[in-house]
């Protein structure tokens, strides 16, 4: 499936539970989806409920990143690390010939 295609296949699918991470609210009531600015608007729109993980370590972006804490069911609070993938050097080994 073609990334683009996912909020489409969401709509189809008729999903009932978004599991989604925010930042906790601010003064006006939004919290931030941090680094999910992808699929999670479609999902909390489609979702007959939607449970936020409420992590204080979450940066907040900009750009479409806001959702109102009316649209959330249920907060979960968490203080975990945000999930980051360690600096790395890519593989250099050589790809064998084939040999006749």
């Amino acid at each position: 499936m073609n990334f683009s295609d996912i909020p489409r296949w969401i709509k189809e699918e008729g999903i009932d539970v978004a599991l989604i991470q925010v930042s906790k609210p601010n003064a006006d009531g939004f919290c931030n989806l941090g680094l999910s600015v992808d699929v999670v608007q479609t999902l909390i729109k489609e979702a007959t409920v939607v449970i936020a993980e409420v992590n204080s370590n979450l940066p907040c972006t900009s750009g479409e990143t806001l959702v109102h804490a009316s649209l959330i069911d249920c907060f979960v609070p968490s203080d975990r690390p945000v999930t980051t993938i360690p600096k790395s050097q890519p593989a250099t080994s050589e790809i064998p010939c084939c040999s006749k």
